[in-house]
């Protein structure tokens, strides 16, 4: 039965999911139902109930939506959810003598912390807090001989992972007092793991929290990605990810002096991955450093009108400009196919359709004053794959660009090369079958000489074994006949005396010509042979 009870305590969460399910049956019933289980004498019913707690307060949460603003609970749901929070809460400060255990229980508590937040919302906030920075602290008699405590690793990663949803759910206000604080004690953790899930969301954090507190956020990455290993390559590109997010956030008083260092430092990484991730990035903040979008932003609270824009506009985007200009006379071809990926990046901000008409005179400004002449020059680069990217990056371009004389001539001598490239594999394709074709014929040609004279030789063997046999048969012939002569000659002897008859009487004379008779006719026989 205890297994009976055990799959009952895993399957109530689908069960309240049901969506035609009576209100009634799920505040009240499913509550009571769940309440009964967490009392079972057997503790893996127990578990099991308590493992599925969080997700079950869930099913009691509004609709989400990202873009609309949260709905309050209210009502018997309310009531319901108010029930289990306390079950909740002390699955952050569970004892069971089982280590192990505890340690699951606690981090399925930091994994639902998030959704439970949601479900009670702000008003809820003060029955949940102090579960919630014990389980982000850990539990200091856990960790033996002042070792750091793995599980409580996974605890705070867990937490740094789904800080920015919790942040959403409760406000500036409340963000800025009690979560900034952990927030940045996270981006310092000693683990990596926390530290790269914290710096993961952090374009989400910085827009949820006020201007005054972006800003000291903003030193604290600069001076986290300046103190990290330079191994540490996933940090960087988490934050190239999140550029475009980040600068729209900012006044262009800290694009220009915090965020423009830090895109250039990202644009010269050794790693290819973080450069490409960092180029979409320029274009964005070009745009911000505009002064008409500075105009429609900041003035008045920044500066003082339009003239004043406009001049610390110029100033700012020149130099921007001279760092990218500076890419394609390096002698590292990395940084010439950066610039020439920097201007594709470029172009296709032109074609965006969420640019507006200003804007879109603007990168057509900087890119046939700034941009396109020295990319232009790249057209003879020594690296193949730098004049690759200028390619693909003069397709791209808007039309009025490419039918510019320079930029279409080049662009037409880039396709032939290219057309070439292709057409050379072809090529050495055919020529590599032609000299296997010739390699063929003269093998084939040569392993039929070798079966020639290997036919000729067996055929010579055949007539050599041939011969042999039939001197043996002549040989053996010949000794038989010899042998029959004797027995003839020995029956007509007298068997009394020894000596032959009167008839076969004949002298040494004549024994001695029969002889010789004989030794003419074996060799004539051979002869014949």
């Amino acid at each position: 039965m205890k297994r009976v009870r055990r799959a009952c305590a895993e399957s109530i969460v689908e069960l309240a999911k049901v969506q035609h399910i009576p209100s009634r049956l799920r505040n009240e019933s499913l509550v009571d139902l769940w309440k009964k289980l967490e009392r079972d004498q057997m503790r893996t019913v127990k578990y099991a109930a308590l493992q599925k707690l969080g997700y079950f307060i869930a099913t009691f949460a509004p609709p989400y939506d990202n873009n609309k603003p949260r709905q309050d609970i209210s009502g018997d749901r309310l009531k319901a959810v108010n029930e289990l929070i306390p079950y909740f809460t002390s699955m952050a400060f569970i004892k069971t003598g089982d280590t192990q255990e505890e340690a699951e229980i606690r981090l399925h508590c930091a994994f639902c912390f998030p959704a439970v937040v949601y479900t009670v919302g702000i008003d809820g906030w003060m029955s949940l807090r102090d579960a919630f920075f014990h389980l982000a602290r850990g539990p200091e008699e856990e960790i033996p001989g002042g070792k750091a405590n793995t599980n409580n690793t996974i605890l705070r990663r867990c937490l740094a992972c789904s800080l920015h949803e919790i942040a959403k759910v409760l406000g500036e206000k409340v963000v800025e007092i009690e979560l900034m604080p952990l927030y940045e004690a996270f981006l310092k953790d000693s683990s990596e793991d926390v530290r790269l899930s914290a710096l993961r969301n952090f374009h989400e954090i910085i827009g949820v929290v006020s201007v005054k507190i972006r800003d000291p956020l903003l030193d604290l990455l600069n001076d986290m990605l300046s103190t990290s290993s330079p191994m540490n390559w996933r940090m960087r590109n988490s934050v190239a990810l999140q550029l475009n997010q980040i600068i729209s956030y900012f006044k262009a008083y800290s694009i220009r002096n915090k965020i423009a260092p830090l895109v250039f430092k990202l644009l010269d990484d050794p790693v290819a991955e973080v450069r490409e991730k960092t180029y979409s990035s320029v274009p964005t903040l070009l745009k911000y450093m505009f002064w008409v979008n500075i105009v429609k932003n900041e003035v008045p609270d920044n500066f003082a009108d339009q003239m004043d824009a406009e001049e610390w506009s110029s100033k700012a985007i020149k130099e921007v400009l001279r760092v990218l200009q500076s890419l394609p006379t390096m002698e590292d071809f990395s940084h010439r196919q950066s610039y020439c990926q920097i201007t594709g990046c470029m172009a296709n901000s032109v074609t965006d359709a969420t640019s507006s008409n200003e804007e879109i005179k603007f990168f057509k400004r900087i890119l046939t004053q700034d941009l396109i002449p020295l990319v232009l020059t790249l057209k003879d680069d020594k690296v193949s794959n730098v004049r690759t990217l200028l390619r693909k990056c003069l397709q791209c371009m808007p039309d009025e660009i490419v039918a510019i004389p320079e930029v279409s001539s080049t662009l037409i001598d880039l396709q032939k090369e290219e057309e070439l490239w292709e057409e050379a594999p072809i090529k050495s394709h055919t020529d590599s079958s032609r000299r296997n074709g010739r390699t063929n014929t003269t093998r084939s040609t040569a392993r039929n000489s070798r079966t020639d004279s290997l036919s000729t030789y067996e055929l010579r063997t055949e007539n050599h074994e041939e011969d042999e046999s039939s001197v043996a048969s002549s040989a053996s012939s010949r000794r038989g006949r010899t042998k029959r002569e004797k027995q003839n000659t020995t029956q007509n002897r007298n068997p009394i005396h020894g000596k032959s008859s009167s008839n076969e009487k004949s002298g040494p004379s004549q024994r001695r010509k029969k002889q010789e008779g004989d030794d003419d006719g074996n060799e004539a026989s051979l002869a014949s042979i």
